[in-house]
């Protein structure tokens, strides 16, 4: 039977249209495929044990993929940890020092203690017929040598006159104690380079001296001074306590060659007493005497090391 040639003509248009559309597919796959991100490409998936108390079992977990820049650089934040914490474990422990500013004593503690060795000096100078034409009072410290005699160290003006001459005699008396201690003229001695010390010599010292003396080693400042140092005069002032020692605060506002300048007042008669460095509880100096200014009086103290040059 022969086919009709429509028959074959439709078959041929058929079978044009399904080869074009065939080509048109794979063509589409082959751009589709190229086109794909990286990021969507076939990944491993790895497989986590999980265990229970019941059974275990393997779960296959994917990742997705990683669209935040912090958490895609986790693994190298990772390694850089490990790595410091790998070279803190080779460290050797360190000790660390921390200084603390130790505890400043309390002032009335040391007034307490320095009171004993402040001594009230009265001195009289006489004429050669006796009648006397001048009379001094001051403030001294008692001391005891390394020779083990015993001194009162004080000011040269307080034991020499206006014209550099010594007292006919002295006397001193000593907190807590109601003996006077009498010096005659050559029981005085001052110093001969000009510097403001003299001292007293005790011939027959009592138990109670020889019970509250120390000695200048002992007493005096190891360390010089910072400028802002608290310190406190001791002495007996004529217009302080009759009787009792008086004493006032200050700091050391500057350094003038053997001489400490200080805010705290020095009067007539604690001049000649004991300036004590309140930080460090030692005899720093002499107090000596005020100069006078506008607002204010500045006091000198004459360092206790000054006196040895």
């Amino acid at each position: 039977m022969r086919i009709p040639n429509f028959v074959i003509k439709y078959r041929l248009i058929l079978t044009a249209y399904f080869t074009i559309g065939l080509a048109i597919l794979v063509i589409f796959i082959i751009v589709r495929k190229n086109s794909l991100p990286t990021e969507f490409a076939p990944m491993d998936i790895p497989v986590q044990k999980i265990s229970s108390d019941h059974k275990t079992s393997n779960l296959l977990i994917a990742n997705r993929p990683v669209d935040m820049p912090e958490l895609a650089n986790q693994p190298d934040t990772i390694a850089e940890l490990r790595k410091e914490i790998e070279e803190l474990k080779k460290r050797k422990p360190q000790t660390i020092i921390k200084e603390v500013a130790p505890k400043q004593k309390d002032l009335a503690v040391i007034i307490e203690k320095w009171k004993p060795r402040i001594a009230h000096i009265y001195c009289d100078f006489k004429y050669r017929d006796g009648d006397s034409y001048l009379f001094k009072s001051g403030s001294g410290t008692l001391f005891k040598m390394s020779d083990g005699s015993y001194w009162i160290y004080t000011n040269r003006h307080v034991i020499t006159d206006y014209n550099g001459y010594g007292p006919n005699i002295c006397s001193a008396s000593l907190s807590g104690n109601d003996d006077y201690i009498f010096f005659f003229s050559t029981d005085t001695f001052v110093s001969g380079s000009g510097v403001d010390w003299g001292s007293l010599k005790i011939n027959i010292p009592s138990e109670y001296v020889k019970s509250v003396a120390n000695t200048v080693n002992a007493l005096q400042c190891k360390n010089k001074p910072s400028i802002g140092d608290g310190i406190v005069v001791l002495g007996y002032p004529i217009i302080g306590s009759i009787s009792d020692i008086t004493a006032t605060e200050g700091i050391v506002s500057g350094i003038e060659g053997d001489y400490y300048v200080t805010s705290a007042k020095i009067e007539q008669g604690n001049s000649g007493g004991a300036a004590i460095l309140v930080k460090d509880d030692c005899f720093l100096g002499i107090p000596t005497f005020a100069q006078t200014g506008n607002i204010e009086s500045l006091a000198r103290v004459l360092d206790i090391k000054a006196i040895y040059k």
